[in-house]
């Protein structure tokens, strides 16, 4: 997104309401957060509040189909993990797991542990646990960084085709899902509502349906309206 920080918020010739109106706005959320919004509206105030607020309200839709989705995919992965699992302890626990063990990939930078950081989050999150907390404790306090990248690529044969397959719908690749899944979390760490191209297009739609003109990038994207096979489909996990 252009920002337009670098021009003047008022113009001469605006009225007295019109820049009161923007002087509390910029009180309010300050001048940078406001000019992208006050760009897109070619300087009209009340309809650069007026898309602020649209896009919050698509946010808190947004969250809530994030977070749905989050608790789903956390409590079937653990499922299924602990169902083909039958190591020493609970798989988050046990360094043997496939989730815990070096994993080790090549890359530019020469090897590299892909459970290197799955063992440092699972591990935080242990350490901020009081002691004697169960194992469901563990589960429900990773964040949904942790449970998308359980399904990356360098984790395919340990993880994927051995156990978290199970989860999804008979058929389900792992390379359609991961670009998905990686685009609720990016949109849920970062609080954008910014798509990729593919998804925008999808969701044109219903951008045309909400009777006034938005820009592309303000499109919210719900989890449960993405194709089938993925975290669309309608079938439970």
């Amino acid at each position: 997104m252009a920002f337009a920080s670098e021009q003047p918020l008022l113009h001469q010739g605006d009225n007295i309401s019109n820049c009161s109106t923007r002087t509390w706005a910029e009180r309010w959320l300050s001048s940078e957060r406001l000019a992208p919004y006050l760009a897109d509206c070619e300087g009209d105030i009340d309809r650069a509040l007026a898309l602020y607020e649209w896009n919050v309200a698509l946010g808190q839709v947004l969250m809530r189909d994030i977070s749905h989705f989050e608790v789903a995919l956390r409590n079937a992965y653990d499922r299924v993990m602990c169902e083909g699992w039958h190591g020493d302890a609970h798989w988050l626990l046990d360094d043997a797991s496939p989730a815990r063990r070096p994993v080790m990939r090549r890359s530019k930078r020469g090897e590299l542990d892909a459970n290197r950081i799955n063992r440092k989050a699972i591990d935080a999150v242990i350490g901020r646990l009081p002691s004697g907390a169960t194992s469901g404790s563990v589960v429900s306090n990773l964040t949904l960084g942790f449970w998308v990248h359980l399904s990356d690529r360098s984790r395919e044969a340990v993880i994927w085709r051995t156990f978290l397959y199970r989860a999804w719908p008979k058929g389900t690749d792992r390379r359609n899902l991961q670009p998905r899944a990686w685009t609720v979390f990016f949109a849920c760490a970062t609080g954008s509502l910014m798509l990729s191209a593919c998804l925008i297009h999808k969701m044109e739609g219903h951008r045309r349906s909400l009777r006034m003109k938005m820009p592309l990038h303000y499109c919210a994207l719900f989890v449960r309206r993405l194709q089938s096979g993925c975290m669309g489909t309608s079938r439970p996990l």
